[in-house]
């Protein structure tokens, strides 16, 4: 849900069945003239700040009002979809502490001392809709979900079949590849069970080949890929508490996709910890 609510803010409109951007490349008048979204949300977003302590102390009852519908805006629309089209009805609400921050500009009191104020906050404005987003994926949320997620996320299914994984969704963007050659040794720390798992782990290739797994038991598996995603399904043995196996004979361009944004220590590269997680799921 943080995720979303930096979302919310965040200078790229996200499409789904509607999509703004594809609409202005046929609208002139979209595409000119009209004021870009994120400065708008940028200046919003810093008129919201420079304003709450002045209209704190002037005690303006009915400016609380603008805060009511912009939190109340902002927390409804994060806790379901994050879509440009869903965010678009809050813009002339964030428009109205926009001009509040230019009026400020205009009228200032302490020219040095509100010029400090007021470059400040655009500047807070700015990273909030420009970087705000990406920091906290790339560098906030894989500690997070380590402490709100710690097993993992784990599915039940109606007939009372578990799935586990410890990815998260594409769509995220937090999915990077790694190269699978002849001798490489992937590993998956998991629960020790007595009837062992079954895995599923997705690879991606460039085109149509093959890929073999020797398990640590020695067992053997050979798959063969299609261009693009693939899901090899295999089992690991009962009672480990890790899954180790290597790459046999695998043609070229075969990538083994895991997650940047989940890291929880639990997959293994050549014996050493992976930078995030396998995206793999176990039953």
């Amino acid at each position: 849900q943080f995720r979303k609510a930096l979302l919310f803010w965040e200078a790229g409109e996200i499409p789904n069945n509607v999509s703004i951007l594809e609409a202005e490349t046929q609208s002139f008048c979209l595409r000119w003239l009209t004021l870009p979204g994120w400065i708008l949300l940028a200046l919003g977003a810093a008129g919201a700040l420079v304003l709450w302590p002045r209209l704190w102390r002037e005690q303006r009852a009915n400016a609380w009002l603008l805060y009511g519908m912009l939190l109340a805006g902002w927390a409804g629309v994060s806790a379901f979809y994050v879509l440009s089209r869903f965010r678009a009805p809050m813009l002339p609400c964030i428009a109205v502490f926009a001009g509040g921050w230019v009026a400020l500009l205009r009228r200032r009191r302490d020219p040095r001392r509100d010029a400090f104020l007021l470059a400040g906050a655009f500047a807070a404005g700015l990273w909030l809709v420009l970087s705000a987003g990406t920091f906290y994926r790339e560098f906030c949320e894989a500690r997070i979900m380590a402490l709100v997620r710690p097993q993992g996320t784990e599915i039940v299914f109606p007939d009372g079949e578990r799935c586990r994984f410890d990815h998260g969704p594409r769509s995220f963007g937090g999915w990077r590849l790694t190269e699978l050659k002849p001798g490489t040794e992937v590993g998956k720390r998991l629960p020790a069970t007595p009837e062992g798992v079954r895995m599923d782990w997705t690879v991606f290739s460039a085109a149509q080949g093959e890929i073999g797994l020797t398990a640590s038991d020695g067992r053997r598996e050979q798959f063969v890929l299609e261009p693009g995603e693939n899901h090899l399904k295999f089992s690991c043995p009962a009672g480990e508490g890790v899954c180790l196996w290597r790459i046999g004979s695998v043609s070229p361009d075969v990538f083994g996709a895991w997650d940047g944004h989940r890291r929880y220590g639990r997959s293994l590269l050549n014996g050493k910890v992976l930078a995030g997680e396998w995206v793999m799921r176990w039953k």
